[in-house]
């Protein structure tokens, strides 16, 4: 979380009690609010879990700390999606003072990241889950690329990126620089335009979630072991290439054991997904574009652990790039 998000956060928490109950006797009146409590975890929202009279499941209760239009965004999305793919349906979006906020149905569940670090559970299913969802993200197809706006639609038409160009603004950043050095970034520029041909056709517009990631997969047990039942954190979606969600699921993928990647590929083949040649390098690359922006972003605050994790994974790309794996696709 950056520093002004920290400093919003703490704002409210600091008024507590009393705005809480507020926002959400606002989205469901009438209704007794018997407790709340924070969840731990989110970047650029706060999260509170919220137990209210006659429900047999709590509300979530999320404040945009970021970004005020992601609320009705989500939601939008939301009804979008459903009911193929598990979002958490959205009860009420509003506003609180200078806040917004929404309340979301609570899906049961945990993030799929924990049972993943959990070495006794194996989660297969439920990673050959995710990439099932993911494919089927596929099916839903905007006009052109761009940011989606509070209707989750894309706003005016936005000239492609270029990937390379973007790579080369974001290297010769001062922060970066201080980061990498000239060596590092120089063998990056090289490895990013030696594969131009590679990169991922920026005029694509499917539905790419944005942060598609173990963190943000709910998943929980039934007779057949672990399932996916929520995808959460819409608010970074917009219109793009469908490879975006793909190369940010399979971005530590090197850290577990093979049969991780396998589940999630043979998911997305399930779902209908033909994955084009080359393309575990065309997600490395993206993963570099991503990795880049981040970092850029970590010039506004103090972050070391997100600053020395963004190295050792572009170490680790750039080193796979060099190597025989990627000369074979």
């Amino acid at each position: 979380m950056l520093k002004a998000d920290w400093e919003k956060t703490g704002e409210i928490l600091s008024v507590g009690d009393n705005v809480i109950r507020a926002m959400a006797a606002q989205g469901l009146p009438g209704r007794d609010i018997l407790s709340h409590e924070i969840i731990a975890g989110g970047c650029a929202n706060l999260n509170i879990n919220v137990s209210v009279a006659g429900r047999n499941r709590p509300v979530i209760l999320r404040i945009y700390i970021r970004d005020s239009s992601a609320a009705l965004r989500e939601a939008a999305i939301s009804r979008r999606v459903a009911p193929e793919i598990p979002a958490p349906e959205f009860l009420y979006a509003g506003a609180y003072g200078d806040y917004r906020f929404a309340l979301a149905d609570c899906i049961e569940g945990v993030t799929l990241r924990d049972v993943l670090l959990d070495k006794d559970e194996d989660p297969l299913c439920a990673v050959h889950d995710a990439g099932r969802y993911c494919a089927l993200l596929q099916k839903h197809r905007f006009a052109h690329p761009g940011h989606l706006d509070e209707n989750a639609k894309v706003q005016a038409p936005e000239s492609p990126p270029d990937f390379v160009t973007f790579t080369n603004e974001c290297l010769a950043h001062p922060f970066i620089q201080s980061c990498f050095g000239a060596a590092k970034s120089g063998r990056i520029a090289r490895l990013v335009e030696k594969n131009r041909a590679l990169l991922p056709d920026a005029k694509q517009a499917f539905l790419v979630h944005g942060d598609y990631d173990p963190a943000n997969i709910l998943v929980r047990r039934d007779g057949a072991g672990w399932t996916v039942s929520g995808i959460l954190d819409w608010e970074f979606a917009s219109s793009g290439p469908w490879l975006w969600d793909v190369s940010n699921m399979l971005r530590y993928s090197h850290l577990l054991p093979p049969t991780y990647e396998g589940a999630f590929l043979e998911g997305l083949v399930d779902g209908g997904v033909t994955l084009p040649p080359g393309w575990r390098v065309t997600m490395r690359l993206m993963n570099i574009t991503s990795l880049l922006w981040l970092l850029r972003k970590c010039a506004d605050g103090d972050r070391p652990r997100t600053v020395a994790d963004i190295a050792r994974l572009t170490d680790y790309i750039v080193d796979w790039l060099d190597s025989p794996q990627a000369k074979a696709g």
